[in-house]
């Protein structure tokens, strides 16, 4: 018997370790030029894809990309992930504010801002490239 509670330990740390590896991202990092030009600038933007149905949650995509030259032209960009996103629903807009662009729901975009500064700070590392000043994802 304490063999089996030996392997099922074990197997269960296995499965503990395998899960924990983050995947590797080499194929989500822009090239450091691009039809001849360097890089200029990087960011993220989130993207809805759709509202959960009987949820309080909308599922997003994070799209990671890169601009080249000084016309900063954006010809790299990927799909990061998706998230599943915390919507706050706002009960309190009228029919005219909805009109008028009024938002009636909110987000928490937490998890992919963090998930942007990771990719950010390893874009920098890696390609030893600041971000242009004021970039920052379209929410």
């Amino acid at each position: 018997m304490e063999k089996y509670g030996a392997a099922i330990v074990l197997l269960l740390s296995l499965s503990c370790l395998a899960g924990a590896q983050k995947p590797k991202t080499d194929k989500l990092l822009p090239p450091s030029e691009s039809h001849g030009m360097t890089i200029s600038g990087y960011g993220c933007d989130p993207e809805l894809l759709k509202d959960l149905p009987g949820s309080s949650q909308s599922l997003f995509d994070l799209t990671v990309w890169a601009e080249y030259g000084k016309k900063h032209k954006r010809y790299w960009e990927k799909t990061y992930g998706s998230y599943k996103i915390t919507t706050k629903r706002s009960g309190n807009s009228s029919p005219e504010e909805v009109a008028a662009g009024a938002s009636i729901a909110s987000y928490d975009f937490g998890p992919m801002n963090k998930a942007c500064d990771e990719w950010k700070l390893q874009v920098r590392s890696t390609l030893k490239i600041e971000p242009n000043e004021g970039e920052k994802p379209k929410q």
